[in-house]
């Protein structure tokens, strides 16, 4: 079974045209990706990693890097184990 790190960086290689990407590469400094390929990454994660995720976590930032989406992934996975928080009855 592929995990996550490899997965992500199966993604980005292929829509980099192949281009073997360092871990903590700036996908958007290779020219080969553009913003809309934050979006096209967000969907893909949702997808591929069942995650639910919410306007404050659309930052460029996160899809930067296969070590950022990979942490990401990590920390909306975490967050999802967790479950929500109950609520305190007085």
């Amino acid at each position: 079974m592929s995990t996550p790190h490899t997965l992500i960086r199966e993604f980005y290689s292929s829509r980099a045209n192949g281009m073997e990407l360092g871990d903590d590469q700036d996908i958007f400094d290779t020219g080969f990706v553009t913003s809309m390929f934050a979006l096209h990454a967000l969907t893909w994660a949702e997808k591929t990693f069942d995650l639910d995720i919410a306007s404050e976590d659309l930052m460029i930032d996160n899809f930067r890097t296969v070590s950022a989406l990979a942490s990401f992934v990590a920390r909306k996975e975490s967050e999802g184990a967790a479950g929500p928080a109950q609520a305190s009855t007085g």
